[in-house]
């Protein structure tokens, strides 16, 4: 069986495809995995298969290794295998070590020996920006967890797993006491009773159990307000993962697979497709806008993501966007707190053309008042103030109402236009002086997405106009057109 996961970005194309070898049942209604499973992965550019002592090759499988995605799982990386592939691994699982002898008695019952991957990356382009392919590539994994997830749940589902491990043998125990007669000879049928067991368990994990109902359950009860404590006051130090961290012991922080690309190479670095391994990097400010493009994307699927469903009230569409990009924002400028810092950017600027003042609202409520002048800021302390702003908008009822079908205030058009056109400010501030280290992080992708979803949410609205671009304008300008 063989599936494949294809991700489109201008002339570029990245399929990561999978297929997994069986062992068991020809009819099986559920998979564990083998005692040593073996993992490869191939990486094929242009037609040409990269192998295991490629650089590029290296970083990926040392990514792997370090992951602490498979121990979530279960397994455990035994050794390195040999085989022809770009990276080979043997997997061991000791979760089912102790009861493969119930599974004997099981004939639907298959066992997954290896699960194959191909990822192939096509490009018209003589380089080939490793980040690119390293985003890409997470990206695909994350998507092909969640197919995994569901198929096999008992083999690659964090949360299947952990249910697993906690209810299996109780339950065997209770179905096996009730199937037992109360007088006279007789045992319950050993494979009928795991049958019931794996049934329930797998029942649970595709009807509630797993990250996307878990997602989705988190999202219902989200509503408009969040979450006292953001990155921007409270900030993380940034570690190696390529996104923020959750806190510990949350049950909801899964572990994904990330690639490590805070080495000591450079992390601009390009490989050149038609010579294989050559570099050439990319250091200079100039080449952020021709950097930004590559990972943009030219679908249709963001233009029709923005605008207003039928029968959707106006005002109900934008308040759930201007939390939804509040909340973006806020993460990616919660990834580079450590680098901006009163010190480093003392001013809230966006290149030395354009810089952006904090102006006090007057704690009076009379008219009598003039408004206070406005200051200039270090960047930290403008987002901060900007957020708080923003939060205080979100936390009072009477202007984002979270009872359903609640009226929105006359003037709430308005302060969206103001607030959007203020959180602009916080991409300008990135894009112009954060933006190596959005890309060491590997966020760039991350970064242009969710800001061309912001300017083509912000257009179909008429939320900013031109003059509020910025330094951005280029840039907004290409976004706008592809």
């Amino acid at each position: 069986m063989s599936k494949q996961i294809c991700l489109q970005e201008f002339d570029d194309t990245f399929t990561l495809s999978y297929s997994v070898k069986t062992k068991g049942s020809e009819k099986p209604e559920f998979f564990i995995p083998v005692s040593h499973m073996l993992f490869t992965l191939d990486i094929i550019i242009n037609g040409h298969k990269l192998d295991s002592s490629n650089h590029c090759v290296e970083r990926i499988l040392a990514a792997l290794l370090n992951s602490s995605f498979w121990k979530s799982i279960f397994f455990d990386i035994d050794t390195l295998a040999t085989s022809n592939s770009s990276v080979s691994l043997f997997l061991k699982c000791n979760l089912f070590s102790d009861i493969l002898g119930d599974f004997k008695h099981a004939n639907n019952v298959a066992s997954i020996e290896c699960l194959h991957l191909v990822y192939r990356y096509d490009t018209p382009c003589p380089l080939v920006y490793y980040s690119c392919l390293f985003n890409n590539l997470q990206y695909s994994l994350t998507s092909l967890m969640l197919h995994l997830e569901a198929e096999y749940p008992f083999v690659f589902s964090f949360y299947g797993k952990h249910l697993f491990e906690i209810n299996y043998q109780s339950l065997l125990r209770i179905f096996t006491e009730l199937s037992t007669p109360l007088q006279g000879p007789g045992e319950p049928d050993r494979a009928e009773m795991l049958q019931l067991v794996l049934e329930k368990l797998q029942f649970f994990i595709h009807t509630k159990y797993n990250t996307v109902e878990l997602m989705k359950e988190c999202a219902q009860s989200s509503g408009f307000k969040l979450k006292p404590g953001s990155p921007i006051s409270s900030p993380q130090p940034v570690g190696n993962s390529a996104l923020p961290t959750t806190p510990k012991g949350n049950f909801y922080d899964k572990p994904t697979l990330q690639f490590d690309q805070n080495d000591n190479n450079n992390p601009y670095q390009t490989m050149n497709v038609s010579s294989g391994l050559s570099s050439q990097p990319v250091t200079s400010h100039k080449d952020i806008r021709s950097y930004a493009e590559q990972t943009l994307g030219s679908d249709n699927a963001l233009i029709q993501a923005v605008k207003l469903p039928q029968d959707e009230d106006v005002n109900e569409w934008l308040a759930v966007h201007v939390v939804d990009f509040y909340n973006q924002i806020n993460m990616l400028y919660g990834t580079i707190t450590e680098f901006c810092s009163p010190k480093t950017c003392p001013r809230m600027i966006a290149t030395e053309e354009y810089e952006y003042l904090w102006q006090e609202t007057n704690s009076g409520s009379s008219s009598n008042v003039p408004p206070k002048k406005p200051i200039s800021l270090p960047a930290c302390d403008y987002v901060e103030n900007l957020m708080n702003w923003i939060q205080n908008f979100f936390d009072n009822d009477n202007i984002f109402p979270s009872k359903i079908g609640a009226p929105f205030p006359q003037q709430f058009p308005n302060l969206v236009k103001t607030i959007f056109k203020r959180l602009l400010r916080i991409y300008a501030h990135i894009y112009c002086h954060h933006f190596h280290e959005i890309s060491e992080l590997g966020l760039q992708s991350h970064l242009n997405t969710s800001l061309k979803h912001y300017v083509l949410f912000s257009k179909e609205f008429d939320l900013i106009s031109r003059r509020d671009y910025g330094p951005l304008e280029d840039l907004i300008n290409t976004m706008l057109k592809s």
